[in-house]
């Protein structure tokens, strides 16, 4: 169990403190329960590159968010995040996931120093969730690619008397790519 009172675990690259090029890669965890006021699992703080990571069996309760992932938390710092397998979660709390291109002090989304996050999979998903989960960028990069979300069901219960449960069968299946908006 782990409950803390920031993010319980971060998957981070950091190239500078290693003074070298070494990937955070072919990280494991497993059975694990849990709680955050912040991020249960937060993926992409730091710079370099993290890949080939699978993360099972995860118990998240009381968390603002389950899993947060983000290229970008500081200026400069960008990391390159590809092939992370979420599997087996049960999430209660705010916002099961959260895909965002960046995240704190940076501030700009045409930065190009911002990494794409590729090959992403939530499989077997189940969630109680009180706020919304959210997957997002500029129209004008493709920050996301081969997101897939396989039998994935998150129930919205900001008022447990209101229940209502959404299911999210995507066509190609379950792949979720880059769409653009039309220009207007």
């Amino acid at each position: 169990d782990i409950d803390c009172g920031d993010d319980c675990i971060a998957l981070r690259a950091n190239e500078t403190h290693a003074c070298r090029a070494v990937p955070c890669e072919h990280v494991t965890v497993e059975n694990c329960l849990l709680r955050s006021p912040a991020c249960a699992v937060r993926v992409g703080v730091g710079n370099g590159a993290l890949k080939n990571c699978t993360l099972k069996n995860l118990q998240i309760r009381e968390s603002a968010i389950g899993i947060g992932i983000c290229p970008s938390y500081s200026p400069g710092r960008c990391v390159n995040i590809e092939n992370v397998l979420f599997e087996d979660v049960v999430f209660e709390g705010s916002s099961a996931f959260i895909l965002i291109p960046l995240w704190g002090a940076v501030k700009d989304e045409d930065d190009p120093e911002i990494k794409p996050v590729k090959n992403i999979i939530f499989r077997n998903f189940q969630g109680k969730c009180s706020g919304s989960s959210f997957i997002g960028g500029s129209v004008n990069r493709e920050f996301f690619s081969g997101i897939k979300l396989e039998e994935v069901t998150l129930s919205m219960c900001a008022d447990p008397e209101r229940l209502s449960e959404y299911r999210w069968p995507f066509e190609e299946n379950g792949v979720l790519n880059v769409y653009r908006m039309p220009e207007l």
